[in-house]
């Protein structure tokens, strides 16, 4: 952003805002909103029929005015960014907390997403505000809640779309191609944004103005106001990381919040955007897979140990709860053959594998077993053929976003693996319980060879096998 103070804020335009796509008493999305029941004195809430909106009325009266649209039109005031950004938390601190200008709470978060999007100078201090104040509201009563998300457009602001919290980065591949269960590396992202011929890159950066940290600090308040709207707490701990192990809310705000977390939390783009922004998330997910134990699909759990490797790789200040994930999901769905990774992508599952490996004999907190555990029920599967393409993708990626497995010793493992020991018999290999004993082979190896030679590469793996490797292991950022 290259504007100054006193420029147009320009968030949302006025038409923009009545495109509601969200039923306010089912938090569903409507279908064929053109023939909804739009509140007509606010215009800020639909429903599906007249008895819908008699039954939300209940809720929906406290914050039933037409919302002061000039807050996400009117120019910057005060003389400098910083003062209106200030100027606007502590108004959606005042409508929260004392209910005067209730009705505007919504477009006041959308105002703090523009205001934190164009910023010029470090938010820090800001994004600390709204942490802290978002976190206060986990002692909130239901009804509170069922109120909040009544407040004309906050169901759309909300429910609608991860994309808000996607930097540039991550818009920049989407754009140009990404591929569920990928994160996009930063190598790559940063050759489409420094590619000046590139139509599409250029097109991004036009349209979205945020930088590096907006969407992070953006998800100090959106996340925990989310979250805040899922689980109740008596007091507040001192890490937000075990916010998410409150009482978790019944009804539909409740249900649908607890939903829309997992949403956020299972996206690897947010992941990636966000990072420790996301705090409760793990241990809300852990609360609620508890919660639901007997509803857990196997679709859920997968995704939900990618997700929590991916934290205790990253020393997430969740990992603790990260960690009891990944037992929670081994303890309630079968992991032969697959087990419960049998409904996740190909690439997410070659992630899986080369991750959990990468982790074993490693300080992590994780035993070893149950990192091998994994490794087998992500690389094997009932079908042959989609063994045999999740080992493709381990050894040689399918994208050119972020290829599985960035260390060439690690996916030498699964190569190594696959000539020695498999050689077509995956099923017989996956249920005799080898693994373990092939990978403390392959560490011995490793070790013994290392002592040996001086290119390590050559050191850990065959000569024949590293001139198959190599090329694979070229750099791909061109």
């Amino acid at each position: 952003m290259t504007g100054t103070c006193g420029s147009a804020g320009g968030v949302t335009s006025k038409r923009a805002m009545k495109k509601l796509t969200f039923n306010a008493l089912t938090l569903k999305r409507v279908e064929g909103s053109e023939n909804a029941y739009r509140c007509g004195r606010c215009k800020g809430v639909q429903y599906a029929s007249r008895e819908e909106q008699r039954a939300h009325w209940k809720v929906h009266k406290h914050s039933c005015k037409a919302p002061d649209l000039t807050i996400i039109t009117e120019p910057y005031a005060g003389n400098c960014h910083e003062e209106e950004l200030k100027r606007t938390l502590n108004r959606f601190h005042f409508a929260v907390r004392c209910d005067e200008g209730f009705e505007n709470c919504a477009l006041l978060i959308l105002r703090i997403e523009d205001l934190l999007s164009q910023a010029e100078v470090d938010v820090g201090d800001f994004a600390v505000r709204m942490h802290g104040f978002a976190r206060s509201l986990y002692s909130k009563s239901t009804l509170f809640w069922e109120k909040f998300w009544a407040i004309p457009f906050m169901t759309q602001i909300l429910m609608d779309g991860n994309s808000r919290l996607h930097n540039l980065m991550c818009k920049v591949a989407l754009q140009a191609g990404y591929v569920t269960g990928e994160v996009p590396s930063d190598e790559y992202c940063s050759a489409l944004l420094s590619a000046a011929e590139s139509e599409k890159v250029d097109q991004i950066i036009r349209l979205q103005t945020w930088g590096a940290s907006a969407q992070y600090n953006f998800c100090f308040l959106y996340i925990n106001l989310l979250a805040a709207s899922a689980v109740q707490l008596g007091t507040v701990s001192s890490m937000s990381c075990h916010d998410g192990r409150g009482t978790l809310r019944t009804g539909i705000v409740g249900e649908t919040a607890t939903s829309r977390v997992l949403e956020l939390y299972f996206d690897p783009l947010v992941q990636k955007s966000c990072g420790d922004a996301l705090g409760p998330c793990a241990s809300l997910c852990l609360t609620a897979m508890t919660a639901m134990r007997n509803d857990v699909t196997p679709k859920m759990s997968g995704v939900a140990v990618y997700t929590a490797l991916s934290d205790i790789e990253n020393r997430a200040f969740s990992s603790k709860y990260s960690k009891e994930i990944v037992k929670f999901a081994l303890a309630i769905h079968d992991t032969e053959m697959g087990g419960f990774f049998c409904d996740v992508s190909v690439p997410m599952r070659a992630r899986l594998a080369i991750t959990a490996k990468g982790m074993w004999g490693q300080d992590w907190g994780m035993p070893n077993k149950i990192l091998l555990q994994i490794v087998s029920a992500a690389m094997f599967d009932r079908e042959k053929s989609v063994t045999n393409e999740i080992f493709d993708a381990i050894i040689k990626g399918q994208s050119a976003f972020a290829v599985p497995g960035g260390d060439i010793f690690e996916r030498g493992f699964f190569y190594w693996l696959r000539k020695t020991y498999l050689r077509g018999k995956v099923r017989a290999f996956a249920d005799s319980g080898a693994l373990e004993a092939a990978a403390a082979k392959w560490e011995d190896h490793k070790k013994a060879r290392d002592a040996t030679f001086t290119n390590a590469h050559e050191a850990i793996l065959h000569p024949k096998f590293y001139a198959s490797l190599a090329p694979i292991f070229a750099p791909r950022n061109k």
